[in-house]
């Protein structure tokens, strides 16, 4: 199969550490206690999700649009303007580009911030096209996103390879009837997720020895 479809936040783009501790300092100065284990509920998740769990876990008045205006701020120019690649990234892309196959980002993320982190650093060259969060209607786990990704390179999704960090992700990609590979982040998936796996990597580096 020469078809590879991307995750990018906490595959491709350090950022989920780095979005954690954005939001875990920016909270506390406001007076609120933010955990791990809350930010991993949203990983893979569209801002609609971020928003319900907010309201969720600090009350209806909690000022969601602020917090989430002020810390994308400072956080989309800690990963535009800082090296934030994972372990492997640009060999793995090189690789794919010399060998002719065809790669597509499938990111929840909007497609204004998903192009300008690419672009700040230098990999959005590499991909063929781009499916963004707010150019589909349901977010992960819905495999809306990765069918729309198999549409656009126009291949089955049988014919494409899915990597992804997140069991939000894996669950997305699994019902698409791609295949999975996982690079876990910061949680290592489940023993019910990791079967939904064709392969769990350490890191994109290890993409390498199986293609």
């Amino acid at each position: 199969m020469k078809n590879i479809i991307f995750d990018m936040d906490g595959l491709l783009i350090d950022s989920e550490n780095i979005t954690f501790h954005i939001y875990k300092d920016y909270l506390c100065q406001i007076g609120y206690r933010y955990t791990k284990e809350m930010y991993i509920s949203l990983l893979g998740k569209r801002k609609e999700f971020a928003q319900e769990q907010f309201k969720k876990d600090f009350g209806s008045s909690f000022p969601f649009d602020l917090f989430w205006e002020q810390t994308h701020i400072i956080l989309d120019q800690e990963l535009i303007h800082k090296p934030c690649l994972k372990i492997g990234c640009i060999p793995l892309l090189e690789y794919l580009k010399e060998h002719s196959y065809t790669i597509i980002l499938a990111t929840s993320s909007y497609k204004n911030r998903a192009l300008n982190i690419l672009k700040g650093q230098h990999i959005d060259h590499y991909f063929n096209d781009f499916i963004c969060g707010d150019q589909v209607k349901n977010g992960k786990p819905h495999p809306e996103i990765f069918l729309e990704a198999c549409k656009k390179i126009h291949c089955e999704p049988n014919q494409a390879i899915v990597l992804e960090d997140s069991e939000t992700g894996i669950d997305a990609a699994f019902q698409a009837g791609c295949s999975v590979i996982c690079i876990p982040d910061m949680i290592e998936p489940d023993f019910d997720h990791k079967k939904k796996c064709n392969y769990i990597l350490s890191n994109l580096l290890d993409v390498l020895t199986i293609l």
